[in-house]
């Protein structure tokens, strides 16, 4: 079953935080969104471990860190409703 994660960074913590997940119907729908409002979207082998996530560890940060430099590279050349594959 397809799974979403949608992923906000805030400054203050110094790390993203999941902000929303789904499965299934829900995932489309979410997808749907970001596609809508140009939120960029990252697939990825590892939404599974992001959508079971209990903690954070060390892998996990380098998964974030992937994702968000990612990010900046899409602020920087100004490209909208792109999907990244990893």
């Amino acid at each position: 079953m397809k799974r979403t994660v949608v992923l906000k960074y805030f400054e203050e913590l110094g790390l993203p935080k999941v902000i929303a997940k789904g499965e299934g119907i829900l995932s489309e729908r979410i997808i749907e969104l970001g596609i809508k409002y140009n939120i960029p979207i990252v697939q990825s082998d590892f939404t599974d471990k992001l959508y079971n996530l209990k903690s954070i560890d060390n892998n996990i940060l380098k998964i974030f860190a992937d994702i968000y430099i990612y990010l900046l590279k899409i602020e920087k050349l100004n490209i909208e409703g792109k999907i990244w594959k990893n």
